[in-house]
């Protein structure tokens, strides 16, 4: 069997003449440009925390009850292979800039207790992007931010990357820049507020959709709003009772409430989520494209955690995406392999931003408005996917997991462990890894994952400041 070993790949992540310099591949840039609407309408992204596709109902569950979910998938597309990283701040970092986090440094959660970078002011994000639009865009940000530093000026770090509104948490809520005396929450917060930091109480995921509704009260149309909810992101706690479909077990001793916790904190996200779009003015929502991703995947209790958030195995990277408005065709669902990056491009297209202009920074991302105009027939140049977890920095380090996958095998790797090879079409659950003995054209296709692989990763280089 050809070697899939970690030094040949570590070659290839290092950039350092391991691999020469590639031809062009089919899932290079720029990304593909489809006809824009005559109307752009306006975008709502909408971005939720440590939810995977096990944790809706729309991807096959019983719980949680979300109707306002269920809704946005009735009148849009559904995507069934969508992907992100396996951590918050680089997927956030990613859906802003529409390029991976290797190229400016950031490839696991930002942590305020450690000299991580944040994302550097120099990268164009589509606030920014929206600026070379033929329209004048209204743009705000609302909700969880974590792509900032944590020093002096953290807080308008937001303003700074393009949001001339801007408010929410900088980090997770249980986590102080200000030096809290006891434990932060859901309940209680830091809030800060374009520019400004201080302490906030309620509840959060209410605070966050009422600081949307009323950003929208006041914006010019054509506007882009970036919504980013921290729940289900923990602490795992009890959201007030009026926000839930399924009410929750009271406590009892000696019974272990996660799981419940959990589905309620999405439960209370999905009847907030439904308040701001209910605030639209009807005529607004249906000329509004509303796009509902996730940062990465499930921290359900119920799961396995070396499965989950955090590590390559679908668990932790397979994430809902959901996209209906005005150029969607509703009731659909799409199979065509996505990933956050190509949210950026999505949006550049529906607002007629001319991506191949010299002045556009290189993209990683494809638009999918083809795609959701007719969902399934070829529009998507993609044919594989990548991503990967790395530590944060300059030059960054190599990778402590990856994968790879095209439209039925992932081959993927975790740091100091063979690759391993799955057939997802026959075996979704990963259990039966195909290296363990493989037939000659298993063998095949686990050199051909990788050779893509190595001439991606050529193209995603480091950019220093």
């Amino acid at each position: 069997m050809q070697s899939i070993g970690i030094r040949a790949l570590a070659c290839a992540w290092a950039l350092a003449g391991c691999v020469a310099t590639p031809e062009p591949v089919p899932d290079g840039v720029p990304p593909s440009i489809d006809a824009p609407p005559s109307d752009p309408g306006n975008v709502l992204v909408v971005l939720i925390d440590d939810i995977g596709t096990e944790d809706l109902a729309v991807y096959g569950p019983a719980l949680p009850v979300t109707p306002t979910i269920d809704s946005l998938a009735t009148k849009g597309m559904v995507f069934t292979n969508a992907y992100a990283a396996p951590m918050c701040s680089p997927t956030r970092a990613e859906l802003l800039t529409g390029r991976h986090g290797r190229r400016y440094g950031i490839g696991d959660a930002l942590w305020i207790e450690r000299d991580d970078p944040e994302l550097p002011l120099r990268e164009r994000t589509i606030p920014e992007m929206l600026e070379a639009a033929p329209d004048v865009w209204a743009t705000a940000h609302v909700g969880k931010w974590h792509v900032s530093g944590h020093g002096e000026g953290a807080a308008s770090h937001p303003n700074l990357q393009g949001f001339p509104l801007a408010s929410g948490t900088l980090f997770n809520p249980a986590v102080s820049m200000l030096g809290a005396d006891h434990p932060l929450g859901y309940f209680e917060w830091e809030q800060f507020e374009d520019g400004e930091v201080g302490f906030a109480d309620g509840y959060l995921t209410t605070r966050v959709a009422d600081d949307a509704i009323e950003v929208l009260e006041d914006l010019p149309e054509p506007w882009f709003v970036h919504l980013a909810f921290n729940s289900a992101h923990f602490p795992l706690h009890a959201p007030p009772e009026e926000l839930l479909n399924t009410p929750l077990p009271p406590p009892e001793a000696g019974v272990d409430r996660s799981e419940a916790l959990y589905v309620a904190m999405i439960e209370a996200l999905d009847t907030e989520l439904g308040r701001v779009l209910d605030s639209l003015d009807p005529a607004v929502r249906e000329r509004t494209t509303i796009i509902l991703a996730s940062d990465n995947g499930t921290t359900n209790p119920a799961g396995d955690p070396a499965r989950q958030k955090g590590s390559m195995w679908e668990g932790g990277v397979h994430v809902p995406l959901i996209i209906s408005g005005p150029e969607v065709r509703p009731g659909t669902v799409s199979s065509a392999l996505t990933h956050t990056v190509d949210l950026y491009p999505t949006i550049a297209n529906l607002a007629a931003v001319d991506l191949t202009s010299p002045d556009q920074p290189r993209l990683d991302g494809f638009s999918l408005l083809g795609e959701l105009r007719e969902p399934n027939q070829g529009h998507m140049q993609r044919r594989f996917v990548f991503t990967e977890r790395f530590a944060n920095g300059e030059p960054p380090s190599p990778p402590t997991a990856w994968l790879v996958r095209n439209e039925r095998f992932k081959l993927m790797q975790l740091w100091m462990q063979q690759p391993r090879l799955f057939d997802l079409a026959a075996d979704p659950a990963e259990a039966v890894d195909l290296l363990a003995d493989p037939t000659n054209e298993q063998e095949r296709i686990a050199s051909d994952l990788r050779e893509a692989l190595e001439e991606m990763v050529a193209q995603v280089v480091y950019e220093a400041p």
